[in-house]
């Protein structure tokens, strides 16, 4: 069974506010633990990756770490640009745990595809306003996730990219084929074998 985070809103209304975060505020501490302790976790139950990646999937990898913000208008331009890959767009935030829990595995995956074409594109819908957190987040705990960070007050304009048919829950994962076209949409926390049924079929 997946694990999700429903996030309140209406399309068309932009999600943010005051309440929301002041809430998500008070508890970025104990997330922060817990992320920790996912980690810890993931480690000591992760088997080792099927093969090692060559060096052109490592070069993939490393390219474009450092945290950009994005609008709707840069987010079409980056799918244009990765046009060719398999792509799988990951919508998490910092606060939404079931998103922390399944990052490791979409690095392990990205480490074993990558040579086949496989890009692995986050993007956090923290507020706007909290990008530097977003910023230290990442780096403190996945280092190695190439990833967004949202500056849209509405996250239906910047979704809407990729499908006007978004539910507002997170973790939510678009797997695109290499014609640009959305091809499986995952909705909630998943695991490795998920993830990998979903980009084989289109290498």
């Amino acid at each position: 069974m997946s694990v999700a985070v429903r996030l309140v809103a209406t399309r068309g209304a932009p999600i943010t506010s005051t309440r929301l975060r002041e809430a998500l505020q008070s508890t970025r501490e104990l997330v922060v633990a817990f992320a920790a302790a996912c980690l810890l976790a993931a480690c000591d139950r992760m088997p080792e990756p099927p093969a090692a990646p060559t060096a052109a999937g490592d070069a993939a990898l490393e390219e474009g770490l450092e945290i950009e913000r994005i609008g709707a208008a840069e987010f079409a331009e980056l799918l244009e640009e990765n046009r060719g890959n398999v792509v799988l767009v990951n919508l998490w935030a910092t606060w939404c745990v079931p998103c922390l829990r399944e990052i490791p595995e979409l690095l392990r995956l990205e480490r074993r595809y990558a040579p086949e074409g496989v890009r692995v594109l986050g993007i956090s819908l923290d507020e706007p306003g909290d990008f530097d957190e977003v910023v230290a987040f990442r780096d403190r705990f996945f280092a190695d996730f190439r990833t967004f960070h949202s500056r849209e007050d509405d996250w239906f304009e910047l979704v809407g990219v990729v499908t006007p048919e978004w539910n507002a829950i997170l973790p939510t994962s678009f797997v695109i084929d290499r014609r640009g076209a959305l091809v499986t949409t995952l909705t909630g926390g998943q695991d490795y074998d998920r993830f990998e049924a979903a980009v084989k079929p289109l290498l």
